[in-house]
């Protein structure tokens, strides 16, 4: 029992490597970014993905503003093929500050792509700074 124990232990070891190195490959965590004024989205910012999803997912941990109080709480978010064409289901989805992983489903006819583009917007006229994380 021992000897397969002693065997079968590596293979395990070496398989959650394996899969933990394909999931961070996957994903940006914790990406300080800047929310344009007036709700103008951001550059596009890409990620892999392996096709195997019909959504892709993202997370605000912190929206604040530049300058004065921070009273912020949410920002928007969409997904983009590479010619900027909205890809998922919704125009945008509101991501609330500190709430968990928001999945975010894709339209038919893009699930195939290797590569999505996450844009981020403010929710006000005034620019701000945002802590990030987005999954393919």
């Amino acid at each position: 029992m021992r000897k397969q124990l002693k065997k079968v232990l590596p293979i395990i070891g070496t398989v959650v490597l394996m899969l933990s190195m394909s999931i961070m490959t996957h994903a940006v965590e914790k990406k300080q970014i800047s929310l344009p004024a007036d709700m103008k989205w951001t550059t596009k910012y890409s990620v892999s993905r392996t096709g195997q999803y019909s959504y892709v997912r993202a997370r605000c941990h912190s929206v604040y503003p530049e300058s004065g109080s921070d009273n912020y709480s949410r920002m928007r978010c969409r997904v983009v093929n590479s010619s900027g064409t909205v890809i998922s289901e919704s125009t945008y989805i509101i991501l609330t500050e500190g709430a968990s992983i928001t999945q975010i489903g894709l339209k038919e006819g893009y699930l195939n792509l290797s590569t999505v583009y996450f844009q981020f917007s403010g929710n006000t006229v005034y620019p701000a700074q945002a802590i990030v994380s987005y999954y393919g």
